[in-house]
């Protein structure tokens, strides 16, 4: 099983908006397809406490990110971690090597 912070599923996305717009309709599947599952998402802007605060309160298995913001929560805060990961998605991938 997974632990608290072991995140088992990436999307990682772009922009803000289109990160928070996945979100929404994940939230809408989640209790019908993983309801074991915790998911959060994580946009640059937000405050870096404010993200913390919900990892240590509820944890993340599947995580929305954009890339910078992800970055921070892995390699600077080391909060979570990506060594369970089973599933990447990127999501407008020709928009994420600009």
């Amino acid at each position: 099983m997974f632990e608290k912070n072991d995140v088992f599923g990436l999307l990682l996305a772009p922009s803000r908006e289109l990160a928070m717009q996945i979100s929404k309709v994940l939230g809408q599947f989640m209790s019908i397809l993983a309801p074991h599952m915790n998911f959060c998402y994580f946009i640059g802007g937000d405050k870096l406490d404010y993200d913390l605060e919900r990892i240590e309160e509820k944890g993340a298995n599947i995580v929305i990110a954009t890339p910078g913001r992800l970055y921070d929560l892995v390699c600077k805060e080391k909060v979570l971690n990506l060594r369970k990961l089973e599933v990447l998605v990127l999501d407008e991938a020709d928009k994420l090597m600009e």
